[in-house]
């Protein structure tokens, strides 16, 4: 499952999602991304964490596929843009980061 939001509507929406989604977008609404050193930083020990990180654009031919059976993956583009695309995992779409 995918859930795509906008953090403007937060404060209207926040009830929707369970409390441990709450902390994570919490840390994206009150932390200054754009001077965070790239790193990945601890928000609850080993249960949550935060990956800052600078990412290369490539070709959607280029891109691998992601799936996300361990972890819960929430992303934030701070700067630029970015395009996702969202596919059932099957035989013709393999995962290739499957955490």
């Amino acid at each position: 499952m995918m859930i795509l939001g906008d953090l403007s509507k937060w404060e209207k929406e926040q009830w929707a999602y369970a409390p441990i989604l709450r902390i994570a977008t919490d840390y994206l609404r009150t932390t200054d991304l754009e001077n965070v050193d790239i790193g990945t930083y601890s928000l609850l020990g080993d249960d949550m964490f935060v990956m800052i990180q600078q990412a290369n654009t490539v070709l959607p031919q280029e891109r691998k596929s992601e799936h996300h059976a361990k972890y819960i993956d929430v992303q934030m583009v701070v700067t630029g843009e970015e395009i996702h695309v969202v596919a059932r995992q099957s035989e013709l779409n393999v995962p290739v980061e499957d955490q």
